[in-house]
Protein backbone atom coordinates (compact mmCIF):
# COMPACT_ATOMS: atom_id res chain seq x y z
CA UNK A 1 0.00 0.00 0.00
CA UNK A 2 2.25 2.78 -1.23
CA UNK A 3 2.33 5.82 -3.45
CA UNK A 4 5.57 7.44 -4.65
CA UNK A 5 7.24 6.24 -1.43
CA UNK A 6 7.13 2.57 -2.49
CA UNK A 7 9.66 2.81 -5.32
CA UNK A 8 13.44 3.06 -5.32
CA UNK A 9 13.67 5.85 -7.88
CA UNK A 10 16.65 6.24 -10.22
CA UNK A 11 17.75 9.39 -8.40
CA UNK A 12 18.01 7.37 -5.18
CA UNK A 13 20.21 4.82 -6.95
CA UNK A 14 22.47 7.58 -8.29
CA UNK A 15 22.63 9.21 -4.83
CA UNK A 16 23.56 5.83 -3.31
CA UNK A 17 26.32 5.40 -5.89
CA UNK A 18 27.64 8.92 -5.24
CA UNK A 19 27.60 8.50 -1.45
CA UNK A 20 29.27 5.08 -1.68
CA UNK A 21 32.06 6.72 -3.69
CA UNK A 22 32.28 9.62 -1.20
CA UNK A 23 32.03 7.85 2.14
CA UNK A 24 33.65 10.81 3.92
CA UNK A 25 30.25 12.52 3.56
CA UNK A 26 28.59 9.70 5.52
CA UNK A 27 30.91 7.73 7.83
CA UNK A 28 30.47 8.87 11.43
CA UNK A 29 28.15 11.71 10.35
CA UNK A 30 24.74 12.73 11.64
CA UNK A 31 22.31 12.51 8.70
CA UNK A 32 18.67 13.48 8.28
CA UNK A 33 16.83 11.96 5.31
CA UNK A 34 13.62 13.78 4.34
CA UNK A 35 10.95 11.74 2.56
CA UNK A 36 12.88 8.48 2.89
CA UNK A 37 10.34 6.41 0.94
CA UNK A 38 11.68 2.86 0.89
CA UNK A 39 14.55 3.81 3.19
CA UNK A 40 17.12 2.60 0.64
CA UNK A 41 19.33 5.70 0.86
CA UNK A 42 19.08 5.79 4.67
CA UNK A 43 19.96 2.10 4.94
CA UNK A 44 22.99 2.49 2.67
CA UNK A 45 24.14 5.49 4.72
CA UNK A 46 23.83 3.31 7.82
CA UNK A 47 25.80 0.52 6.12
CA UNK A 48 28.49 3.12 5.29
CA UNK A 49 28.73 4.06 8.97
CA UNK A 50 26.40 7.06 9.12
CA UNK A 51 23.96 7.79 11.93
CA UNK A 52 20.71 8.40 10.10
CA UNK A 53 17.26 9.62 10.98
CA UNK A 54 15.01 8.38 8.17
CA UNK A 55 11.77 10.35 7.96
CA UNK A 56 8.55 10.14 6.04
CA UNK A 57 4.86 10.62 6.69
CA UNK A 58 3.82 8.72 9.83
CA UNK A 59 1.60 6.31 7.87
CA UNK A 60 4.46 5.44 5.48
CA UNK A 61 7.11 4.20 7.87
CA UNK A 62 6.44 0.45 7.69
CA UNK A 63 8.44 -0.05 4.49
CA UNK A 64 11.43 1.85 5.92
CA UNK A 65 11.23 -0.26 9.09
CA UNK A 66 11.06 -3.48 7.07
CA UNK A 67 14.01 -2.58 4.85
CA UNK A 68 16.08 -1.42 7.82
CA UNK A 69 15.32 -4.65 9.68
CA UNK A 70 16.27 -6.76 6.64
CA UNK A 71 19.67 -5.03 6.55
CA UNK A 72 20.32 -4.61 10.28
CA UNK A 73 23.35 -6.94 10.29
CA UNK A 74 25.08 -4.85 7.63
CA UNK A 75 24.42 -1.47 9.27
CA UNK A 76 27.62 -0.17 10.89
CA UNK A 77 26.14 3.15 11.99
CA UNK A 78 22.58 3.65 13.15
CA UNK A 79 19.25 4.11 11.39
CA UNK A 80 16.40 5.60 13.38
CA UNK A 81 12.95 6.01 11.83
CA UNK A 82 10.68 8.93 12.61
CA UNK A 83 7.44 10.27 11.26
CA UNK A 84 7.64 13.77 9.82
CA UNK A 85 4.94 15.72 8.03
CA UNK A 86 6.56 18.74 6.36
CA UNK A 87 3.34 20.69 6.98
CA UNK A 88 4.14 20.44 10.69
CA UNK A 89 7.85 21.10 10.19
CA UNK A 90 10.48 20.01 12.67
CA UNK A 91 9.29 22.44 15.30
CA UNK A 92 12.87 23.01 16.41
CA UNK A 93 16.24 23.72 14.92
CA UNK A 94 18.18 20.54 14.17
CA UNK A 95 21.94 20.51 13.60
CA UNK A 96 23.33 17.74 11.43
CA UNK A 97 26.20 17.01 9.10
CA UNK A 98 24.20 15.99 6.02
CA UNK A 99 20.62 16.63 4.98
CA UNK A 100 19.32 14.31 2.24
CA UNK A 101 16.54 15.51 -0.05
CA UNK A 102 16.31 12.64 -2.51
CA UNK A 103 13.48 12.74 -5.05
CA UNK A 104 11.02 14.48 -2.73
CA UNK A 105 9.17 16.65 -5.24
CA UNK A 106 6.02 15.31 -6.88
CA UNK A 107 3.18 17.57 -5.70
CA UNK A 108 2.88 21.36 -5.79
CA UNK A 109 1.24 21.41 -2.36
CA UNK A 110 4.40 19.96 -0.78
CA UNK A 111 6.84 22.61 -2.08
CA UNK A 112 6.50 25.31 0.59
CA UNK A 113 6.37 22.86 3.51
CA UNK A 114 9.47 21.07 2.16
CA UNK A 115 11.42 24.33 1.72
CA UNK A 116 10.36 25.43 5.23
CA UNK A 117 11.52 22.12 6.69
CA UNK A 118 14.83 22.29 4.80
CA UNK A 119 15.45 25.79 6.17
CA UNK A 120 14.76 24.63 9.74
CA UNK A 121 17.72 22.26 9.56
CA UNK A 122 21.20 23.54 10.31
CA UNK A 123 23.14 21.23 7.99
CA UNK A 124 26.80 21.34 7.07
CA UNK A 125 25.81 19.94 3.66
CA UNK A 126 22.56 19.36 1.82
CA UNK A 127 22.45 16.78 -0.95
CA UNK A 128 19.56 17.21 -3.37
CA UNK A 129 18.85 14.52 -5.96
CA UNK A 130 15.98 14.38 -8.41
CA UNK A 131 14.94 13.04 -11.76
CA UNK A 132 13.82 15.62 -14.29
CA UNK A 133 10.17 14.69 -14.81
CA UNK A 134 8.13 15.19 -17.97
CA UNK A 135 4.61 14.24 -16.92
CA UNK A 136 1.71 16.05 -15.28
CA UNK A 137 1.82 17.97 -12.03
CA UNK A 138 5.37 16.85 -11.32
CA UNK A 139 6.74 19.14 -14.08
CA UNK A 140 5.17 22.21 -12.46
CA UNK A 141 6.11 21.04 -8.97
CA UNK A 142 9.77 20.66 -9.95
CA UNK A 143 9.84 24.07 -11.63
CA UNK A 144 8.29 25.68 -8.54
CA UNK A 145 10.65 23.82 -6.22
CA UNK A 146 13.79 24.71 -8.16
CA UNK A 147 12.78 28.39 -8.27
CA UNK A 148 12.33 28.33 -4.47
CA UNK A 149 15.62 26.46 -4.04
CA UNK A 150 17.47 29.05 -6.15
CA UNK A 151 15.94 31.83 -4.00
CA UNK A 152 16.83 30.18 -0.67
CA UNK A 153 20.06 28.28 -1.40
CA UNK A 154 23.28 28.42 -3.39
CA UNK A 155 23.21 25.45 -5.77
CA UNK A 156 26.34 23.55 -6.82
CA UNK A 157 25.56 20.84 -9.37
CA UNK A 158 27.55 17.62 -9.20
CA UNK A 159 28.85 16.92 -12.70
CA UNK A 160 27.89 13.85 -14.70
CA UNK A 161 31.59 12.96 -14.82
CA UNK A 162 31.62 12.58 -11.02
CA UNK A 163 28.82 10.02 -11.39
CA UNK A 164 30.69 7.81 -13.86
CA UNK A 165 28.32 5.50 -15.74
CA UNK A 166 25.43 6.70 -13.52
CA UNK A 167 25.67 10.25 -14.87
CA UNK A 168 22.88 11.26 -17.25
CA UNK A 169 20.91 14.36 -18.21
CA UNK A 170 17.73 13.17 -16.46
CA UNK A 171 19.21 12.74 -12.96
CA UNK A 172 20.50 15.80 -11.11
CA UNK A 173 22.57 15.79 -7.93
CA UNK A 174 23.41 19.07 -6.24
CA UNK A 175 24.86 20.39 -3.02
CA UNK A 176 22.87 23.23 -1.51
CA UNK A 177 24.07 25.93 0.88
CA UNK A 178 21.59 28.31 2.53
CA UNK A 179 21.79 31.93 1.32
Amino acid sequence: NSDVNGVVWDSALVAIYFLSRNTHLVKGKQILDLGSGTGAVSVVCGVLGGNVIATDLPDRLDLIRENTLLNREKIEGDVQIEGLDWNDGLGKGVSIDLLLVIDCVYYKASIEPLIKTMREVNANKILLAYEVRDLGETIEAQEMFMKRVEDAFILEEISKEQLDEFGCDEIKLCFLTPN
